[in-house]
């Protein structure tokens, strides 16, 4: 599986003197605002690993965040991810095919903002279908669900309702999985008024 991640200049140098290097990116984590109100979602994503995976993180382990097109970052626009002149790489990676999990990013997003996926689901408690992320018929039930509750809006395909973007998550790079790497800037991001 082929993915694609932005990482800061000291993953990059770990991989050219280790052969692998583990996320800590969960340290981080707990050190931005509002983080209690995101510590749920998070911890969702790594207990699905754990369990879909059937993998043990270490006491200090996280996981690297990744995206399953190039397509995401066209035209440049993985500059916008970083901060203004921070220095960054795109990593161009080739996982095991069983190593990454992968989730539909809108459905992320949802969870993200403490709902559930599904309106249907809006008297459920948060986090009651969140499973439905990781389904390969995701879009298909999400987007029926939003064509039941909103008919006047839905007339675009499932696609467009929904998206189709994966991300994908994994606690480990080995040097040998990186096929490319990019160095570039973090760009500002300009709004027009």
């Amino acid at each position: 599986m082929r993915v694609y991640t932005i990482q800061p200049p000291a993953v990059i140098r770990q991989l050219h003197t280790q052969d692998i290097v583990y996320s800590l990116y969960h340290k981080a984590l707990v050190q931005r605002r509002h983080w209690e109100s995101f510590k749920r979602p998070y911890q969702f994503i790594y207990d699905s690993y754990t369990q879909q995976k059937e993998y043990q993180f270490g006491r200090d382990q996280g996981l690297f965040w990744a995206y399953d097109r190039f397509s995401y970052f066209d035209h440049g626009d993985y500059r916008l991810m970083a901060n203004k002149r921070a220095s960054r790489y795109l990593l161009s990676v080739e996982l095991p095919d069983d190593f990454g999990l992968a989730f539909l990013s809108s459905a992320w997003d949802i969870c993200l903002n403490q709902g559930n996926l599904l309106e249907s689901n809006w008297h459920q408690p948060e986090g009651y279908d969140w499973p439905l992320m990781f389904a390969p018929d995701a879009v298909a039930v999400m987007a029926a669900d939003f064509r039941r509750h909103n008919p006047d809006e839905a007339t675009d395909g499932d696609e467009q309702i929904v998206g189709t973007t994966r991300q994908v998550v994994f606690p480990y790079i080995r040097e040998e999985w990186v096929q490319a790497e990019k160095h570039f800037r973090g760009k500002a991001i300009r709004i027009s008024i």
